[in-house]
């Protein structure tokens, strides 16, 4: 959408540029001037025609984007198991340091 914005704004821009050009040129009785803003004008109409044949105006895609053969990451099944080990080994070591820094008088009672 970027890309037909762009091109939309630069043929816009350069019929704006082209009308004010032949606006002027037939104002000029100078033939030095005519040929400057006929020259322009060429380049105002090479714009156009190029912003409208052309597909890819603004940006071009110099590598399409293809999908892998094979998946490399993320790893799930490993990521899974790596996480189910840690955070078991993580919640029996807070086990241990809350029964370790746990006050005597904390301990629960036998009936």
């Amino acid at each position: 959408r970027l890309n037909m914005h762009l091109r939309t704004h630069a043929i816009q821009e350069a019929n704006r540029n082209i009308d004010y050009l032949n606006a002027e040129f037939s104002k000029t009785q100078i033939v030095e001037i005519k040929r400057t803003i006929t020259n322009i004008l060429e380049d105002e109409i090479k714009k156009v025609m190029l912003a409208n044949v052309s597909n890819e105006f603004a940006f071009k895609v110099i590598d399409p984007a293809t999908v892998p053969e094979e998946r490399i990451k993320p790893k799930r099944k490993q990521m899974v198991i790596w996480g189910f080990f840690l955070g078991g080994f993580l919640g029996v070591l807070v086990a241990f340091v809350r029964n370790h820094f746990r006050n005597p008088g904390d301990a629960p009672h036998s009936p």
